[in-house]
């Protein structure tokens, strides 16, 4: 079941990046996290009982997300996920609105790219950088920063997966894995 690998994927990412964090790997213990919350909005949008909206301005239509999934559709990708949830959070059940997680995917967009974020994790004051993990406290606000996020993911978990585990889930009995 599409549901289930999911969510496996989910609770994995999150327990490596935070494993990664600790080991000072800052930018893939970032891009570890973000696939944790695609794989969560895979969940909420593939048990979803309604049609969301996908795609903008002329290009926007409403689809059954499980449906274009196993079509292969383009609009249905887990790179999408997270837009697809902040934007239908109303109709796919995100219990304390899109905020929280549109705040998590703009954090971590960062670390998934190269980008200034992503080599400042790197560069220490002596003009020196950071290479093959390890723990540096000039970079304590950053480590901090992403526990914060963890900290709140796993406080809104618990509710959404109970959330998604309430849903019908029949249609997907038959998913190949």
């Amino acid at each position: 079941m599409w549901v289930r690998e999911y969510l496996f994927l989910c609770f994995e990412s999150q327990i490596s990046g935070l494993r990664l964090l600790t080991e000072g790997f800052v930018n893939a213990a970032g891009n570890t996290y973000r696939i944790s919350y695609e794989a969560l909005a895979m969940c909420m949008l593939l048990t979803a009982d309604t049609k969301v909206k996908v795609g903008r301005g002329n290009q926007e239509r409403f689809i059954n997300f499980y449906d274009a999934y196993c079509s292969k559709d383009k609009s249905a990708s887990p790179h999408n996920a997270i837009d697809i949830v902040v934007n239908n959070s109303d109709t796919v059940g995100l219990i304390q609105g899109s905020i929280w997680l549109k705040k998590a995917k703009d954090f971590y967009n960062g670390y998934s790219h190269a980008s200034s974020l992503a080599f400042s994790s790197l560069a220490i004051k002596n003009g020196r950088s950071i290479v093959g993990g390890g723990y540096n406290p000039e970079k304590d606000s950053i480590y901090y920063n992403h526990l914060q996020f963890a900290k709140r993911f796993s406080f809104q978990l618990p509710e959404l997966i109970s959330s998604i585990a309430k849903r019908d889930l029949t249609k997907l009995v038959k998913s190949p894995i």
